[in-house]
């Protein structure tokens, strides 16, 4: 089954009906990831905090833009992060998002080395946010009030403003 068949939203609650089969969807979507290593965690590390940053929310904001596979799959994990299911919140304990992983490698490059993991998580779990909210709102925020149009020169601006106020966020901590 696929995510778009699946539903990439909880309203339904399709996990809680068929908690097998939304486990191994989830199973998918990571594999998805690490299939099409679409931010090569090696790559991020070579570039400039600053670039990496920027790489990063790119690539996470890209299912504004894109509707692929690992878009689709990106959405149902955007969801997830409003009200999680009992599966979502059983399969990250095991196995964390990528998009987690890689928010901690471009945070600490921001922070001090001393950093305690407490705040490397905040700085984590912020910055990971960042991208979560308009992916998951994408159709919300293209109705009015806010009448936003997504295309390939609005999600460079859109990564453009974010890059600038987590620079300046990062900078603070």
């Amino acid at each position: 089954m696929t995510a778009a068949r699946c539903g990439s939203s909880p309203k339904g609650r399709w996990p809680t009906r068929r908690p097998g089969l939304y486990r191994e969807v989830l199973i998918a979507a990571t594999r998805a990831f690490e299939e099409n290593a679409f931010l090569d965690p090696e790559e991020l590390d070579a570039l400039s905090p600053d670039d990496a940053l920027r790489r990063y929310l790119h690539q996470f904001l890209l299912p504004l833009v894109k509707r692929d596979r690992v878009s689709r799959f990106l959405r149902i994990f955007a969801w997830e992060s409003v009200q999680p299911s009992e599966v979502f919140s059983a399969f990250i304990a095991h196995s964390p998002p990528r998009i987690f992983r890689l928010a901690e490698r471009v945070v600490r490059r921001f922070l001090p080395q001393d950093a305690s993991a407490e705040t490397v998580t905040f700085a984590m779990l912020w910055l990971a946010q960042q991208p979560m909210f308009f992916v998951r709102d994408a159709e919300r925020l293209a109705q009015p009030p806010f009448s936003l149009k997504f295309d390939e020169d609005a999600l460079e601006r859109l990564v453009d403003t974010l890059a600038g106020l987590s620079l300046r966020g990062l900078a603070g901590v």
